[in-house]
């Protein structure tokens, strides 16, 4: 409802101004005061041109096309606005993509007061805009090098297996051990890099059938560098049942249980500490708990617990904002949030949800007879990271002819001109000719080869690639991938394959 976002606009404690094409939706005082308007209904009627230097309108006309396509949020930049007196106003503003009444709308945030100096709420605010492209930016930067380094661990663990009886077999069984040390490493990486992926999707509205330990392991994933300085971690995961939900928004809230369960607990006795996670069922809900041993909660403060920028850590450490969106977050999916604490003894928090009560979504599953042959096909790869190329063409060259390009238009031309692949492994988001263009444009001239595309994604999707992704039947490649479900994929797909004779 649209009131309810114009209450949280109305509770920051920074300026704030909602938009959509052009028309004012809605500002908070604290924009009023800034502006020098006095007060909020004084910008009643008003376009956002209006309160903007013309030099700029130009800018954040950009910033709007670019979050309404496909970032979630913009960092802060400078933007000259326009007072009531005439004169320029510049703040520093970040940009969000926000939903009103289900349609997109922007929000503009800066500063309280004047351009001089930004107070202290304003920083943590800042930081909460920029941490979702932040995630998404990290794990996509990411994707690209592991995926290469994974596949090629496995390379030189194969290759290592060939020189049996050509090498001593202490120094065989010694550089076996290190790769799969680097291997465990950097699956480890992968496992944190999934976590980041699921909580860059936090600004999607959908809500789907979710099971929760997934989202509990990616929570705990992320904050497994401070849990391990700080306590144990005991889990104990009882069955529950699947709930409607955002994946992304439950990974948050979990996140957020599990730092303040950290920040509770002072660094440097984790033998003498231990954060417990326990899942089980409860007359047909799921219920998570998360209980810490740390400093716990006055009496006096418990009620106030999930108010809005309300904390007792220190102010470089803690927000106030935490509890607060996980409050919102649970109650919105019809949920309970509740918190227990005994001060020097710790905290428990209670999270209970309603099971999923609709019926599962009826997934698409593409029967293949294998032949059992084995038989050497013909692949395409196409990525724009030249070493992906390179990495699948070592997985897979062993037994197949396996063709690279890093440009989408040489694949299309190539598929055009009359090659034939069994299987085309095609990169989703590409600079210049994307995934989907590729699909396309196969699709109108030799329907068959596009239906032996499966695509490679690393987690970076803008609205239209994931609408993309929803619409057609094709299958998908996570990256960073594993090298043997790689190669089990490549023999199922060229199995399968009926092309003409070569």
């Amino acid at each position: 409802m649209a009131s309810d976002s114009w209450s949280l606009i109305d509770a920051l404690p920074v300026a704030a101004v909602a938009h959509r094409e052009g028309r004012v939706l809605h500002a908070n005082a604290a924009f009023a005061v800034a502006l020098g308007f006095g007060d909020v209904g004084a910008l009643s009627g008003h376009t956002l041109d209006e309160l903007l230097h013309e030099d700029d309108r130009a800018l954040v006309a950009s910033r709007t096309h670019a979050l309404s396509v496909h970032s979630s949020t913009l960092p802060a930049i400078d933007i000259r606005w326009r007072c009531a007196n005439g004169a320029s106003l510049t703040m520093g503003t970040s940009s969000a993509r926000m939903r009103v009444d289900g349609e997109v709308a922007i929000l503009e945030l800066g500063p309280a007061a004047g351009p001089s100096a930004i107070p202290a709420p304003f920083a943590p605010m800042r930081q909460l805009t920029s941490v979702v492209s932040l995630a998404a930016g990290v794990a996509h930067g990411i994707n690209n090098p592991l995926t290469y380094v994974l596949a090629n661990l496995d390379s030189l663990r194969e290759q290592l297996r060939g020189l049996e009886g050509k090498l001593p077999q202490a120094t065989l069984d010694e550089l076996d051990e290190v790769t799969a040390e680097a291997k465990t490493g950097a699956e480890r990486v992968a496992r944190i890099v999934h976590s980041l992926k699921v909580f860059s999707r936090i600004d999607e509205e959908q809500r789907a059938r979710t099971e929760l330990p997934p989202l509990i392991e990616a929570a705990c994933a992320l904050a497994s560098n401070e849990i391990r300085h700080r306590a144990r971690l005991v889990k104990v995961y009882r069955p529950v049942p699947a709930v409607e939900a955002n994946d992304a928004r439950l990974t948050l809230v979990f996140f957020n249980l599990f730092v303040n369960a950290v920040q509770a607990i002072q660094p440097g006795r984790a033998d003498d500490n231990q954060i417990d996670v326990r899942t089980w069922t409860d007359n047909g809900r799921a219920v998570i708990e998360i209980r810490d041993t740390g400093c716990g909660i006055a009496a006096e403060d418990l009620p106030r617990v999930f108010d809005p920028f309300f904390t007792t850590q220190p102010q470089q450490t803690g927000t106030g904002l935490g509890l607060s969106m996980c409050h919102g977050i649970v109650t919105a999916l019809g949920g309970d949030i509740a918190v227990e604490s005994t001060p020097s003894v710790g905290t428990t928090v209670r999270v209970s949800l309603p099971g999923f009560s609709g019926v599962p979504p009826v997934i698409p599953v593409v029967t293949r007879v294998s032949t059992g042959s084995g038989r050497s096909g013909k692949i395409l790869v196409i990525d724009d990271d030249a070493a992906i190329c390179t990495a699948i063409r070592r997985t897979l060259g062993r037994r197949h002819q396996v063709t690279t390009t890093t440009s989408g238009r040489e694949a299309i031309e190539r598929i055009k001109s009359g090659e034939r692949y069994d299987l085309i492994l095609c990169d989703l988001m590409m600079p210049m000719v994307t995934g989907m263009e590729v699909h396309g444009e196969v699709a109108l001239a030799v329907p068959e080869q596009a239906d032996r595309i499966v695509f490679l994604t690393g987690g970076a999707f803008t609205a239209e690639a994931r609408e993309f992704l929803k619409r057609i039947p094709n299958e998908r490649f996570e990256k960073p991938f594993d090298g043997g479900r790689l190669r089990m994929l490549a023999k199922e797909m060229v199995d399968d394959a009926k092309l003409p004779p070569k």
